[in-house]
């Protein structure tokens, strides 16, 4: 391993890696579901040896001067609340020495000192730009074993409401996969199981993430095309990450390139989900160009495919159609559309179980659409209902769409209390995302 590939891993990696502070959820937790698979993933991590451990100059190599040290410094503060003085304290020196680093007046390029950081901070030492030997010494094949569970077991918990604790997970596998990338770099298994990480993280730190951070999430899902285009098959891997790139450039206004990812997933798809999870996306992007035709073709066509299914899935099924229907006919002004398809509803027996992130979305949408047709008071109460699950599984993007749609509304009591309490949603969640870097690929 080079110390420059250390140390540009460590550059990319850096406060990504600094979200990883806290541990998953108690086995008190309410949220049972969530629960199980935090403790999952802990053991794979012990597997993986990616959690922190003790930290000492003897079992630590070094990857070079660690410049990124004074932002790792100020991520850290900012996700705990400490002053310089107080982070000062934790590590037994003056506040002028932690305001030289954090300034970038002066650095620390010495394995003693970095080490002994990393151990008061609870940070994994990679983030700065220490390697543990063992991790060096740890069989490819044993990561590459454990890793599929992992980068599974992360989605789930992306879909159950916890994109923090994949976050968490993913950000330090991705970065012992990338050290082993650079040592072996044409090894398919490596590449594609790297690849399919980075578009794992990259997803959850969309979700995560405010919109106007979101270069983190396209940068890797970027690293991630890259990496499988090296690859002659596996048109499943290329069809996931494309569609999923596409989503996020659609996320960043980057509407043109967002249709052409997402008609290349669609060449790429080879089931029913896949196809109809692409057509999802067309849909999304042509209703934000304001395309209604392309919108009303790809919104069909998902349709179609998912009363095909046999097993709904929770982020493909009935009700994820639904909201992506109503959604891009409020975002096309179609309101007799919209009450159109507000008075077809029907009520199944058996409803599909929806993913966290889309109960959310389906809330506010519906909220959004009974607003735009007249019916005030429901609309209110399901947007209120939105931002409560919007702000428990941490999307800070749906509290934004829930302010946009309240915002006309300012004659109204009931809709500046609410607008009051989800601006004060998105203050809570502030805290968190600061410790979230933007990673450059």
């Amino acid at each position: 391993m080079l110390p420059r590939e250390i140390a540009g891993v460590a550059r990319m990696a850096a406060t990504v890696l600094a979200f990883s502070f806290s541990e998953f959820p108690s086995p008190s937790s309410t949220h049972s579901g969530k629960n199980f698979i935090g403790q999952t993933l802990l053991r794979i991590m012990v597997g993986l040896h990616l959690r922190t451990e003790g930290v000492s100059k003897d079992n630590l190599s070094y990857g070079g001067s660690m410049k990124n040290l004074g932002s790792i410094l100020k991520s850290y503060r900012s996700a705990h609340a400490l002053t310089q003085t107080e982070l000062a304290a934790r590590l037994n020196c003056d506040q002028t020495y932690i305001s030289k680093i954090e300034n970038c007046h002066r650095t620390i390029g010495n394995m003693v000192d970095l080490s002994r950081i990393a151990e008061r901070l609870g940070l994994p030492p990679q983030v700065l730009g220490l390697a543990r030997h063992k991790d060096c010494g740890q069989s490819i094949d044993e990561v590459l074993e454990l890793a599929p569970s992992m980068i599974e077991l992360c989605d789930r918990a992306r879909n159950a409401g916890c994109a923090s604790e994949a976050i968490r997970s993913l950000a330090p596998l991705v970065v012992k996969l990338d050290l082993r990338s650079s040592e072996n770099r044409c090894d398919p298994n490596l590449l594609a199981t790297l690849a399919l990480a980075e578009n794992a993280l990259a997803t959850a730190l969309g979700e995560r993430l405010p919109s106007t951070r979101l270069a983190s999430s396209v940068a890797l899902f970027r690293r991630a095309w890259h990496r499988v285009t090296l690859l002659t098959n596996n048109d499943g891997l290329k069809n996931l990450v494309l569609r999923r790139y596409g989503n996020e450039l659609r996320k960043v206004g980057k509407l043109g390139l967002a249709v052409s990812s997402l008609k290349s997933a669609l060449a790429f798809a080879s089931d029913t989900s896949a196809r109809g999870a692409s057509f999802m996306g067309l849909a999304r992007a042509f209703a934000r160009m304001g395309n209604y035709r392309e919108f009303a073709a790809a919104v069909a066509s998902a349709g179609r495919l998912v009363f095909s299914l046999r097993e709904p899935r929770p982020t493909f099924n009935r009700l994820v159609v639904e909201e992506i229907r109503l959604r891009g006919l409020h975002m096309l002004g179609r309101v007799d559309e919209i009450r159109s398809v507000l008075r077809s509803e029907t009520r199944h027996r058996e409803e599909p179980v929806l993913a966290a992130q889309w109960r959310a979305m389906s809330s506010i949408t519906q909220g959004a659409a009974r607003l735009a047709t007249g019916e005030r008071e429901l609309g209110l109460t399901l947007i209120d209902h939105g931002v409560d699950s919007a702000s428990q599984y941490q999307l800070p993007q749906q509290i934004h769409r829930a302010i946009r749609y309240l915002k006309p509304l300012k004659t109204s009591l009931h809709a500046r209390r609410l607008a009051s309490r989800a601006y004060e949603a998105l203050r809570e969640l502030s805290r968190e995302q600061t410790a979230i870097a933007v990673v450059t690929p």
